[in-house]
C-alpha cells in the first residue's frame, strides 16, 4: 500500500517557502509532500474581510482538489500555529471513511497540529490562549492598513529562541515572511474536525516545549480542554521546530502518523 502524501500549511505571516528546506527530510522517509497557503497570508483583496472561516473555506477547496487528483489520494494534513484554527475546520467531512461512504476515492487519514492553535468552534485566540508573546512586536497596519508583519528585531527571540540570533537558518527562514490579515488572527474558530467522531483516532499534536509564541503550557492546556484523545509528542524546540531540527521534526511527524 502506498504511503499517504503529507500536506503542510504554515501559520500566520509565513509563506509556504518556510518548508522548502524541510520537505526533503519527509521525502527521504518515503512520503510525497505538498504545501498550501492560507488566503489571509499576503491577501490580494481587502484584508479586513479575512477570517478563519473564509480561510477554512479556501483551504478546503485546495484540499479537495488534492484528494481528487490522480484518481483519489490519501493525505495527512499538518497544521502549524494559526493554521490550526482554519485547518481544523477545512478538513471536516473529508476523512477517508466519510468519502468512501459517499462513493469517493481518497481522503484524509490523519491531521497533526504542530505547535498550533487548537480552538473549539466560536472561540477566538484572545479568549482561549493565556500567556505567550503571540504577535507582540509585530508591525501593525504594515505594509498597508489591515495587515500585520513580523518585525525582524522581534523574530529571533520569538520564533527561534533555541537558535543563536546570527544563525544562517534564521536568515533563510526570513525569506518566507509575508504580511497577514489582522482580522483573520482575531476572528473566531469555525466548527472543528477534532470535535467529531469522524476523526477519532486520527488526530495528533506535536508540542514544542521551548515555544514562546504559543507556550508549552498553553499547548498542553488546549489539548486538555479539547476533552478528546490525541496522539501527543513533545519536541524540545521553539515555535518553528523544523527550522532548527528538520530531521527530528520529520521523524516525529511520521511517528505520530503511524498511530493513525
Amino acid at each position: 500500500m502506498s504511503k499517504p502524501a503529507i500536506v503542510l500549511v504554515p501559520g500566520a505571516c509565513l509563506s509556504t517557502t518556510v518548508f522548502s528546506s524541510f520537505l526533503p527530510y519527509l521525502q527521504k522517509l518515503g512520503y510525497s509532500t505538498l504545501t498550501l497557503q492560507l488566503a489571509s497570508a499576503n491577501p490580494q483583496g481587502d484584508p479586513h474581510l479575512a477570517s478563519a472561516v473564509s480561510d477554512a473555506a479556501d483551504l478546503r477547496k485546495d484540499i479537495v482538489s488534492i484528494l481528487e487528483s490522480d484518481g483519489g489520494r490519501d493525505i495527512i494534513v499538518v497544521l502549524h500555529s494559526y493554521a490550526g484554527i482554519p485547518g481544523g475546520g477545512a478538513v471536516k467531512g473529508l476523512s477517508k471513511s466519510i468519502r468512501a461512504e459517499e462513493g469517493k476515492k481518497g481522503g484524509i487519514v490523519g491531521v497533526v497540529w504542530l505547535a498550533a492553535l487548537l480552538l473549539p468552534e466560536g472561540k477566538d485566540v484572545a479568549s482561549w490562549l493565556e500567556g505567550g508573546k503571540g504577535w507582540e512586536g509585530n508591525k501593525i497596519n504594515f505594509p498597508r492598513p489591515g495587515l500585520t508583519s513580523l518585525s525582524l528585531d522581534h523574530v529571533p527571540a520569538g520564533l527561534f529562541n533555541e537558535l543563536d540570533p546570527s544563525s544562517p537558518l534564521i536568515a533563510e527562514a526570513e525569506a518566507s515572511y509575508v504580511p497577514h490579515a489582522i482580522s483573520a488572527l482575531s476572528s473566531t474558530a469555525p466548527p472543528q474536525c477534532w470535535q467529531d467522531d469522524e476523526f477519532k483516532g486520527m488526530i495528533g499534536y506535536v508540542q514544542a516545549t521551548m515555544d514562546q509564541v504559543i507556550p508549552f503550557e498553553a499547548q498542553e492546556r488546549m489539548v486538555k480542554r479539547s476533552e478528546v484523545d490525541w496522539v501527543v509528542r513533545k519536541m524540545e524546540a521553539g515555535h518553528l521546530p523544523w527550522v532548527a531540527y528538520p530531521s527530528e521534526t520529520a521523524k516525529v511527524l511520521i511517528d505520530v502518523a503511524k498511530n493513525f
